[in-house]
């Protein structure tokens, strides 16, 4: 009898053994994702998109930076970035998106005259 019950909790540890070694590997990346995603999370929208303007080095790009009321009593923050180019525009956007979890709500590039490779870029941006 002793040895059937022995039996049966090897089979039960075996059985959750295998669902571990299943699901370990998807709980550390849920994990990293999340580390990633809200290294900023913490700040409210504005030092967030502040914060990963200054770590990119686009203080001097940076025209304009103010808070947003949105529906629902939501925070935002409205930013306007002068001269920028389009690789700066891409890490710009997946940084605002993956360390400050922030979104996009409104996007308005426009070409620069006095340099066809710059643009002036108008964001709203909130959780």
């Amino acid at each position: 009898m002793l040895y059937v019950m022995a039996q049966r909790s090897q089979r039960r540890v075996d059985v959750l053994a295998q669902r571990y070694a299943q699901a370990a590997p998807l709980v550390e990346q849920a994990s990293e994702l999340q580390a990633r995603k809200g290294a900023l999370a913490g700040m409210g929208p504005m030092p967030a998109a502040q914060q990963v303007i200054r770590e990119m080095g686009l203080d001097n790009r940076l025209a304009s930076i103010r808070p947003t009321q949105l529906g629902g009593g939501a925070e935002g923050v409205q930013l306007i970035m002068e001269s920028i180019n389009l690789p700066e525009l891409l890490t710009l956007m997946d940084n605002l998106d993956h360390r400050a979890g922030l979104g996009v709500l409104n996007f308005s590039l426009s070409r620069r005259l006095d340099n066809k490779d710059l643009a002036d870029l108008q964001l709203v941006l909130a959780r």
